[in-house]
Parts: C-alpha cells; structure tokens; sequence
C-alpha cells in the first residue's frame, strides 16, 4: 500500500532522476504535489479529483518567487512532473498501473507581451557592461530561456559548427 510521500522518496532516491540537471525543479514539483494532496494519501486512492483540485488550489494561490498567481505552466509541470513519477512506478513494477494516465493539462499561454525593438535592443547592448554583452546578445537573438542562457557550459558549445546544444554534447 504504497503513499503518495513514500513513491515521492523512492523516485527522487533513484540514481538517474538525482543525476538530472533538473533534480532540484523535480523535487521541487513533488514537494508542492505532495503538500498539497497529502503525503499519506494511497497511490490507489488517487484519482483524476484529486487533480482537479489541485489545480484549482494552485490556481488560487500567489507565486512565492514572483508574488504573482500561479501560472498554469507552473501548475502542468508540477503535473507532469507527478505523471512522470507515477509512470516510472509502474515501469519498476513499484505500482501496478497510473490512476492518472488520462489526466489533462491546463490550456498555457505562453505569448510573450512585447519584444524589443532592434533600437531599444541596441540602446541596452551599448549601456551593457562588456562580461554581460554576450549574455544579452544570447537573449535577444536565440529562444533560449534565461536559466539556459545562464547556465550553459563549454561542452555545450559547438563554435566549430556554429551550434548550442542544451544538455552537453552528444
């Protein structure tokens, strides 16, 4: 009989989700899926419900970063995050079967309000410090998100072939 709080330990114990660049974000989502459904509701209990709520619960409250509501972005990745999870239990046999396999995500949009102009870009460039140029001029012309562009490494460029390959070479 397996919980919520204990499938959460074992997946985020597991050797490859640890490795994952993306280990803090994930664990980060399960926290916020646990706390807020409960760390010893049964796996077998959970149902598409509980997910509705969820979503609502997270669409109520106000972001703690950026003092905002929730995004629905937010709120799927912390579904898929969960789907993920429950997925890999039943691969490893851990679960017999995913109660939210037909779960859908929330509707995301994801327009961006404005972009600079290559004037106003222009105007930021040249007030820029020289170490941070490279940084902004990454932003502006690549669709690379800011903890991308922040984070990359040497491996993960190709200044031969002209290429940025997220996630290292391969």
């Amino acid at each position: 009989r397996m919980t919520l709080g204990n499938l959460c330990r074992w997946y985020l114990s597991l050797t490859d989700i640890q490795q994952k660049r993306s280990y803090r974000d994930i664990k980060i989502c399960l926290d916020t899926v646990e706390s807020r459904l409960g760390g010893n509701l049964l796996i077998s209990e959970l149902t598409p419900s509980h997910v509705e709520r969820f979503k609502k619960k997270r669409q109520s409250e106000m972001s703690v970063r950026k003092k905002r509501p929730v995004k629905p972005s937010t709120i799927n990745r912390d579904l898929a995050n969960l789907k993920a999870m429950l997925n890999r239990g039943v691969t490893d046999e851990v679960l017999e079967s995913n109660p939210l396999h037909k779960i859908s995500l929330l509707e995301e949009n994801n327009v961006r309000e404005r972009l600079l102009t290559f004037e106003e870009f222009d105007l930021l460039y040249d007030a820029c410090p020289d170490y941070l140029k490279p940084v902004v001029m990454t932003a502006f012309y690549l669709p690379m998100r800011q903890s991308e562009i922040l984070q990359l490494t040497w491996d993960e460029l190709d200044l031969k072939n002209g290429f940025i390959r997220l996630g290292g070479k391969r």
